[in-house]
């Protein structure tokens, strides 16, 4: 359960990282709109893939732990 967490938790930080400017409103106000702001009306899920536009890959997490270069 931990790591599923952590996997999602690194693809979503991937949304930024791999955004010309980390920081940019326009991706915050995605993740806003697409995730924090549905609460429990969406399947969690549905909202996440809302937000990066598809499945969660496991290779963020692999980069954040050292073991993908």
């Amino acid at each position: 359960m931990y790591l599923w967490a952590e996997l999602l938790e690194a693809d979503a930080r991937d949304a930024f990282t791999d955004a010309v400017e980390a920081f940019a409103p326009a991706g915050a106000v995605r993740f806003k709109a697409t995730l924090l702001s549905r609460g429990s009306s969406a399947e969690p899920d549905t909202a996440r893939r809302a937000f990066r536009g598809r499945g969660a890959r496991i290779e963020p997490m692999l980069r954040a732990c050292g073991l993908l270069g």
